[in-house]
């Protein structure tokens, strides 16, 4: 395998997805001494979502940033991992992680790949296909079925 600097490791706040993704990254940090960023992205709230929680005084955005977080590095814990950062950040998917990942000047990403129907993929575009497609740098499709 070739030896990464740096990764950028996108989870879905799915454990079960998620332990596979992690292993392969403990095996870089292991291996080769990678910095790991950890990321989730939550998608953009509605406007009625976000109006409706303003109207309530509650920002439901910070709310939900904040739990991700919290479920991120608590799987970080239980896996026994060290990371140098953990973000959560907001706006499309792929976009953010290929624009952080740009940002952060990560050596390879570190991807779940979910394989569907041609019918499903037709429907909803994977994720990590369009990663793999625009990101500027290596990026690992982790089978988490």
């Amino acid at each position: 395998m070739k030896q990464y600097k740096k990764a950028l490791v996108a989870l879905s706040l799915d454990q079960r997805q998620d332990l596979q993704i992690l292993n392969i990254a403990k095996d870089l940090v292991h291996e080769y001494q990678t910095q790991l960023t950890l990321m989730h992205c939550l998608k953009h709230m509605s406007a009625y979502a976000g109006a409706c929680g303003l109207m309530a005084g509650i920002d439901l955005e910070s709310i939900l940033a904040r739990q991700s977080k919290e479920m991120m590095l608590e799987e970080v814990s239980d896996n026994n991992l060290t990371v140098d950062n953990a973000l959560i950040v907001s706006g499309l998917v792929a976009d953010s992680i290929i624009n952080k990942a740009r940002e952060l000047g990560s050596d390879v990403i570190i991807i779940g790949k979910q394989n569907g129907s041609w019918f499903t993929n037709l429907l909803r575009q994977n994720l990590c296909d369009k990663v793999m497609r625009l990101a500027n740098c290596d990026v690992l499709a982790v089978d988490t079925q």
